[in-house]
């Protein structure tokens, strides 16, 4: 019913018969705090058959959208092709830890460690799709639980999609 195209354009045009469409980024303020701390951090996953190419539009668009001075990361985890990319994440949503979750929980340690000491008034919005999604959700399972703790106080998550693919859609 309702489908995210992300493939070379940021511009999230959602579908759905009921709404119409809507760009998501026309929103990107909205999902920001107006008042209170201030986001210091901005990270991009990427889902799946992502082209580099695609991943820097994405990475501009958002760039384009958040404050002077706020520190963007940009994690790329690249394509394989459609159906290798799918077999990849039906692994990483099992209960098998790969390299790319295994480096994504030890990020994930080194900011929640860091932007407390820095400053923990600041705020990480982190921005996953599709299998970027399971991969941040399966690293978060990996960190302490007083990080994960810290992690709902200053960490703004935002996924678009899921990386589960059924039979309808193949």
């Amino acid at each position: 019913r309702r489908h995210t195209r992300l493939q070379g354009d940021w511009s999230s045009d959602v579908c759905s018969s009921d709404l119409g469409r809507v760009n998501l980024m026309d929103h990107f303020a909205e999902l920001l705090p107006s008042v209170g701390k201030k986001i210091g951090l901005v990270t991009l996953s990427n889902g799946m058959n992502t082209t580099l190419e695609g991943f820097e539009e994405m990475g501009f668009s958002i760039t384009s959208r958040v404050t002077e001075g706020t520190l963007f990361i940009g994690m790329l985890t690249p394509t394989e092709g459609f159906f290798a990319d799918i077999a990849r994440s039906a692994i990483e949503r099992g209960n098998y830890v790969t390299p790319i979750i295994a480096q994504t929980a030890a990020f994930m340690s080194s900011v929640v460690d860091k932007i407390r000491a820095i400053n923990p008034e600041l705020l990480w919005l982190d921005i996953r799709h599709s299998e970027g999604g399971v991969i941040g959700r399966r690293a978060i399972e990996l960190l302490k639980p007083e990080q994960r703790q810290i992690l709902q106080k200053q960490m703004c998550s935002f996924t678009i999609g899921s990386a589960k693919i059924g039979r309808a859609h193949v």
